[in-house]
């Protein structure tokens, strides 16, 4: 080696003028053109990517002392914005990461407990438990945008119809739609007490979740105690339904979770 420059992150693409002695690198993820002098070894940027862009570089990025204090990005929690499966220990218990993409609009507040009012709130709360200094201004707006045009995954064709609309009977009749909201997308935004609390959570009560693509997002519950959404049925009668479910009946709502 006998030169080298720093560009933005993700380049993709180069081009060499000889005749100019310069260089244009064109970086893709951080949607930024930049021009290097080779002769006066000057560097020139131009970012041309918008809001959004922005905030999915933030996502990203690692070893940013803003967002934590161990060099962790957003998207080590949340890869693509969905959730690593992991269970971590928090302040006030055991805690699943939950899946972002497409289920943030009409869903607060936000946290397992509850406790944040908006997406900036809950920002700025998990900042302070990763022992990060915080994002604020222009680069926390563009973060917020980037986590809500998170793109959902693709929906699979859904097989059983008549299962599925046995389980759509049960939804309704078992009146899950009185927290979770008719489709299942809009959560009442309140706190109950499901019988979920371990022995180190610090409160009872928690916040009602969304249950878009709820069946892509195993382990279930805040700790993450349940790894099917049978099981979750099966253990929480009494609870998250008012009485035990048959076999079929467990099997038809389980499927029509697994649609929302």
């Amino acid at each position: 080696m006998v030169r080298s420059w720093t560009v933005a992150s993700g380049p993709t693409g180069i081009a060499v003028d000889d005749p100019s002695h310069r260089v244009v690198v064109w970086s893709q993820f951080a949607q930024t053109l930049t021009s290097i002098e080779l002769a006066p070894g000057s560097v020139h940027a131009l970012k041309l990517g918008n809001h959004v862009d922005r905030g999915r570089e933030l996502f990203h990025a690692t070893a940013d002392g803003r967002i934590s204090g161990d060099g962790r990005a957003c998207a080590s929690c949340h890869p693509d914005g969905r959730q690593d499966t992991l269970v971590w220990s928090t302040p006030l218990g055991p805690r699943q990461t939950p899946m972002l993409a497409g289920r943030l609009a009409n869903s607060a507040p936000y946290g397992w407990n509850g406790d944040a009012r908006d997406i900036a709130d809950h920002l700025r709360r998990t900042f302070k438990n990763l022992h990060g200094t915080g994002l604020t201004g222009d680069d926390l707006h563009a973060l917020i945008a980037y986590v809500q045009a998170l793109p959902p995954p693709v929906r699979v064709a859904p097989a059983e119809p008549a299962v599925i609309a046995d389980g759509k009977r049960l939804f309704d009749a078992l009146a899950c739609s009185a927290c979770h909201g008719d489709d299942g997308h809009t959560p009442d935004g309140a706190r109950h007490d499901v019988g979920s609390k371990s022995e180190i959570d610090t409160r009872r009560a928690f916040d009602t979740p969304s249950l878009a693509f709820v069946g892509e997002t195993a382990p279930y519950y805040h700790d993450g105690r349940y790894r099917t959404l049978r099981e979750l049925l099966i253990e929480s009668a009494g609870y998250m339904t008012p009485r035990k479910l048959s076999p079929p009946e467990l099997d038809a709502l389980a499927t029509y979770l697994a649609t929302l």
